[in-house]
């Protein structure tokens, strides 16, 4: 057995992601928005070309529903990222009714269909990640601040869905997060 660790700050920025240890904790006992909180589950994969992606540069593209059932929340995604990088990916809605739907294996099917496989064709996999999203909105946010203590980005549940935004919730609310600490700590 280990004693907890203790953290002591003047103000303390949480910022551990969507449903990180402590922004779990902080809402469970500071409270959060009037609605319950919702996830997607994602899962991406970067794929590396020898030379230009089949894919095209400065480009993105969304899908809705295929590969997922029609009852079931999700759609797809293909990035560019340069001249030789692409990403690929599928979200799918936590809520599902089916015990088996498998995330990875909806997205092999995504990664399979005829135009992504186009897209892709040639091209590595250098990196493959899965993560949850909160996808509540406004109404689903945790309380932002308590004594001392600030949540920022999916912690908070700062995600825009319509507009698969979260990265730049999360840069805008940590950045706003420090310029508040630092307000409160230098005033």
């Amino acid at each position: 057995y280990l004693p907890a660790e203790q953290v002591r700050a003047d103000v303390t920025v949480i910022a551990d992601g969507s449903r990180g240890t402590l922004s779990t904790e902080f809402r469970e006992l500071f409270g959060g928005g009037p609605n319950p909180q919702v996830y997607s589950v994602g899962i991406k994969t970067v794929f590396q070309f020898e030379g230009k992606s089949p894919f095209g540069a400065d480009r993105a593209v969304h899908t809705l529903g295929y590969p997922a059932a029609a009852d079931v929340f999700g759609g797809g995604f293909v990035y560019s990222m340069g001249e030789s990088l692409t990403a690929a990916g599928v979200i799918l809605g936590l809520d599902w009714p089916y015990a088996n739907l498998n995330p990875y294996e909806a997205f092999e099917a995504y990664r399979a269909h005829p135009l992504i496989a186009k897209w892709l064709k040639g091209g590595k996999p250098v990196a493959t990640g899965a993560r949850t999203i909160p996808e509540g909105g406004f109404y689903s946010l945790s309380r932002l601040s308590a004594p001392g203590v600030l949540v920022a980005g999916d912690g908070a549940g700062f995600v825009n869905m319509r507009k698969i935004k979260g990265m730049h919730y999360a840069i805008q609310t940590g950045g706003a997060a420090g310029e508040t600490a630092a307000e409160a700590v230098l005033a």
